[in-house]
C-alpha cells in the first residue's frame, strides 16, 4: 500500500584488515656459550601487533607477545642467522628484522692421549 513505511535499520561494515604491521626497530643479538639472546623495539600496526615470530635459519622457533627471546637450543662455535617479524590479529605478517650471532666455543679441547717421548742421541761433534 502506498505511504508504508518501514522503521530505520542501522547497518555495520567491518573492513578487513589488510595492512600488515612495519618490521621490529633495533634488533639486537648477544651469545654466550648456551644462550643466544635477541631484543627489539615494538613494531607498528593500524590495529595493533598480536606476537612476534623468531626465526633461526629460516624455521620459526618460537612467536611471542613481548620484545625479546633467548633461545637455548644452540650450539658452541655456530654462527645463527636470526630474523623477527610481527604478525597482527587478522595475520597478517609484517617485513622481519634480521642480525646473526656466532655462539662462542668455550670448551677447552681434551687432552691428547697416546703420546710417547723418546730421546734422541746426537753424535758428538769435535771441533
Amino acid at each position: 500500500a502506498a505511504g508504508n513505511r518501514s522503521a530505520a535499520s542501522t547497518v555495520t561494515v567491518t573492513t578487513p584488515d589488510l595492512t600488515p604491521p612495519t618490521a621490529p626497530s633495533g634488533l639486537t643479538a648477544t651469545a654466550s656459550a648456551t644462550l643466544a639472546e635477541l631484543s627489539w623495539g615494538a613494531a607498528a600496526d593500524d590495529v595493533g601487533v598480536a606476537a612476534y615470530d623468531v626465526l633461526r635459519d629460516g624455521t620459526v622457533v618460537a612467536t611471542v607477545a613481548g620484545t625479546a627471546y633467548s633461545d637455548a637450543a644452540v650450539q658452541q662455535g655456530r654462527t645463527y642467522a636470526y630474523a623477527v617479524r610481527a604478525r597482527d590479529a587478522a595475520g597478517n605478517i609484517g617485513p622481519s628484522a634480521s642480525r646473526t650471532v656466532t655462539v662462542p666455543d668455550v670448551t677447552a679441547p681434551s687432552t691428547p692421549t697416546g703420546l710417547s717421548a723418546q730421546a734422541l742421541s746426537w753424535p758428538t761433534r769435535v771441533a
